[in-house]
C-alpha cells in the first residue's frame, strides 16, 4: 500500500548506492552486491522470480558492481573494470534479459550510467558521452531518431561531468556547469521552446551572458556564457551558428566543440571566435577564404585558422577577418577585393597575413568590407573600401594599408556598420562618417560624410554600435537611443519610421552593452539577459518564432 512518510527497506541490508525506476527500486551493498525490489515485469528485477517483490531480492549472477541506474522498465550498473551490465526489458533483439548480460560495441567500458524510458547513456573515464536504446525523439543524441543496440556516441564532441536519461530525452553537465539537453521535449523538458533536438544543445540564460556580438551587415548573433561558452542564433544558411546543422534558428543553439571562447565576433555569413588560449576558429561561409583555414568554401563547425599564430581578439567581416595577436599586430585574411585585408595588395589571402606599416592596435572592428582599428592613443586606421567616404580620410578612394582618419580627434572606442564607422571620444561625444542614406550618421540630415560628423544632441554614451543602415548608443545610466533606418523596427521605439537624430528606445530595461545588426538590435542587460529588436526573418530575436518587433522583447531562457 502507499505510505504517506518514509518506511525502510525490508531485509537490514546496509546500501551505499540506490536507483530508483518506474516501477522497482535497486541499491548496492558494501560489498557491491545488487539488491533490487518492486515490478518485475519485464525482469527488472534481475531475477526469474514472481512479477513483483516488496523486499530487496539479490541480482542474479554473482556480480559485484560499482554503480547501478534504475530506468523505465531496465537497470544498468557498473563492474570495477567499467564494464557495463543491463537486464529487464530489451525490445530489440533477443527480448528481455532476467539476469545482467554485458552491455557490447567498441565502447562498453563507462565510469558513470544512467538509465532512461528505454535508452540508456554513460560517460566514459574521458567524460565522452555514449548512448544506445530506443531513440524515436532522438535521445541518443547521434543526430538521429534511429535505435541502436550497442553505445553510439553523442554528437558535438563535448565532454560531461554528469549525465541523466530521462523518459525521452536526456541532460547532461558540462566540466564547468553547462547544462546541455537532447530528444523529445513534448513538455518543454529541453528547457526551451516545444521542438525536440536531436544533438545536445545548451540550455540558455541558466548561466548568464557576459558577452554578445552582433555583425552589421549579418542576420545572426552569438553570445558567450560567463564560462566561455558559445551560443549563437538566427541565420544560418552558410552554417554560421556553427551547430552542425544550415537551418535557422529561432533560440540560441550551442556551437559544436564546446570549447571555451575569450572572444566571438559575427560576420555577415560567418563567425569567428578566440579560445582562452588564443586559438582562433571560424565557420560558416568561407567562400571568400574569410575562414582563414587555408582552404575554400563553406563548414557548419568550427574549423583552426591556419598559421599557429595567438590571437586575443577577432573581427568578422563580408568576405574577410582580422585578428590581433599578442603583441597588438593586426592579421587579415580573405577576399581582399577592397584591400581589407591591410597588406597593401588586393590579392586574396586564405590565411592570415600581417597588415601594412607595422601599427599595434588594442581594438579592431570589421565592417562590410572595410577594417579599422584603434591604437593605445586613441588614433583610428582604416583601410578597404571607402566609396562613402567610411575611411574617414576625407576622401572617396579605396585603401588597401591602414589610413589615418582625418580630423585629428583621439577615440576610446568605435564600431563599424556596413558603410559607416560611428565613434566616441573621451567623454562620451559620438561621431559618424561615411554613408547617411537612411540617417545613420546621427546628423539630422542625409548626407554622407568622409570625416567625422557630431552626432546630433550632444548625449553622452559609454557604448555605441553601427549596423547595416542604423546605429544604436548607451548613456552611462544604460539608457538605449538609436537612430537611422527603422523598417523593421531596429530602432527599438515602437514604430517604423526612421530616424534622422537618435531616438530613446521603448520600454525601462537598461543594459550595459548594445549591438546593431543588419536590420535588427539586440542588447545586454547586467543581469546577463538578451534582449533584441527589429528584423526577425531568421529568428535573430531569439524568441522562438519568427516574425519582427519594435520594441525589445527577451531571447529564449
Amino acid at each position: 500500500m502507499n505510505e504517506p512518510a518514509p518506511v525502510a527497506v525490508s531485509g537490514g541490508i546496509a546500501l551505499r548506492a540506490i536507483g530508483v525506476g518506474s516501477n522497482h527500486s535497486c541499491g548496492l551493498s558494501t560489498a557491491g552486491v545488487a539488491y533490487c525490489w518492486g515490478g518485475n515485469y519485464s525482469r527488472e528485477l534481475g531475477t526469474t522470480g514472481p512479477d513483483s517483490s516488496s523486499v530487496p531480492v539479490a541480482v542474479s549472477g554473482g556480480l559485484n558492481f560499482t554503480a547501478i541506474a534504475a530506468g523505465e522498465s531496465h537497470t544498468c550498473a557498473l563492474i570495477a573494470s567499467e564494464a557495463a551490465y543491463c537486464w529487464g526489458a530489451n525490445v530489440q533483439p533477443s527480448g528481455n534479459a532476467s539476469t545482467p548480460v554485458p552491455v557490447v560495441g567498441p565502447v562498453h567500458s563507462f565510469a558513470s550510467i544512467t538509465a532512461g524510458g528505454g535508452h540508456t547513456c554513460g560517460l566514459t573515464s574521458a567524460a565522452a558521452a555514449y548512448c544506445w536504446g530506443t531513440n524515436s525523439g532522438g535521445e541518443l543524441g547521434d543526430s538521429t531518431v534511429s535505435w541502436h543496440l550497442s553505445p553510439v556516441a553523442v554528437k558535438g564532441g563535448l565532454t560531461f561531468r554528469t549525465i541523466s536519461a530521462g523518459a525521452g530525452h536526456t541532460c547532461a553537465l558540462t566540466r564547468n556547469d553547462v547544462p546541455f539537453c537532447w530528444g523529445s521535449n513534448v513538455f518543454g523538458e529541453l528547457g526551451r521552446a516545444f521542438e525536440r533536438r536531436l544533438v545536445p544543445t545548451a540550455v540558455p540564460g541558466l548561466n548568464g551572458i557576459a558577452t554578445l556580438t552582433t555583425g552589421s551587415t549579418g542576420s545572426h548573433n552569438c553570445a558567450l556564457t560567463a564560462t566561455g561558452i558559445a551560443l549563437c542564433w538566427g541565420n544560418n544558411l552558410h552554417g554560421e551558428l556553427g551547430n552542425g546543422a544550415f537551418a535557422p534558428s529561432a533560440v540560441p543553439e550551442s556551437v559544436t566543440g564546446n570549447r571555451p571562447y575569450g572572444a566571438i565576433s559575427t560576420g555577415t555569413m560567418h563567425t569567428c571566435g578566440v579560445t582562452t588560449a588564443g586559438a582562433a576558429y571560424c565557420w560558416g561561409n568561407g567562400d571568400w577564404w574569410q575562414l582563414g583555414n587555408g582552404s575554400y568554401g563553406s563548414t557548419s563547425v568550427p574549423t583552426a585558422v591556419a598559421g599557429g599564430l595567438t590571437f586575443t581578439t577577432i573581427a568578422s567581416g563580408l568576405f574577410d577577418t582580422c585578428g590581433l595577436v599578442t603583441s597588438g599586430g593586426a592579421y587579415c585574411w580573405g577576399s581582399n577585393i577592397r584591400g581589407e585585408v591591410g597588406d597593401s595588395t588586393t590579392t586574396a589571402r586564405a590565411t592570415p597575413a600581417p597588415t601594412a606599416g607595422g601599427l599595434t592596435f588594442m581594438l579592431l572592428r570589421a565592417g562590410g568590407l572595410e577594417m579599422c582599428g584603434l591604437t593605445s592613443s586613441g588614433k583610428a586606421y582604416c583601410w578597404g573600401d571607402n566609396a562613402s567616404g567610411q575611411l574617414g580620410d576625407s576622401t572617396t578612394v579605396q585603401k588597401s594599408a591602414p589610413t589615418a582618419v582625418a580630423g585629428g580627434l583621439t577615440f576610446t572606442t568605435l564600431s563599424m556598420g556596413d558603410s559607416h564607422v560611428c565613434a566616441l571620444v573621451s567623454g562620451g561625444a559620438a561621431y559618424c562618417r561615411g554613408a547617411n542614406y537612411f540617417g545613420q550618421l546621427g546628423t539630422g540630415t542625409l548626407n554622407n560624410s568622409s570625416s567625422p560628423v557630431a552626432v546630433f544632441g550632444g548625449r553622452s554614451f559609454t557604448a555605441i554600435s553601427a549596423g547595416g543602415g542604423h546605429t544604436c548608443a548607451l548613456t552611462a545610466g544604460g539608457v538605449a537611443y538609436c537612430w537611422g533606418s527603422n523598417t523593421s523596427g531596429q530602432l527599438g521605439n515602437g514604430t517604423t519610421d526612421s530616424s534622422f537624430v537618435p531616438v530613446v528606445i521603448s520600454g525601462s530595461v537598461t543594459f550595459i552593452a548594445i549591438q546593431a545588426g543588419a536590420g535588427h538590435t539586440c542588447a545586454l542587460t547586467s543581469g546577463g539577459t538578451v534582449y533584441c529588436w527589429g528584423d526577425d526573418y531568421y529568428g535573430q530575436l531569439g524568441r522562438g518564432l519568427f516574425g519582427f518587433s519594435t520594441v525589445p522583447v527577451a531571447v529564449q531562457s
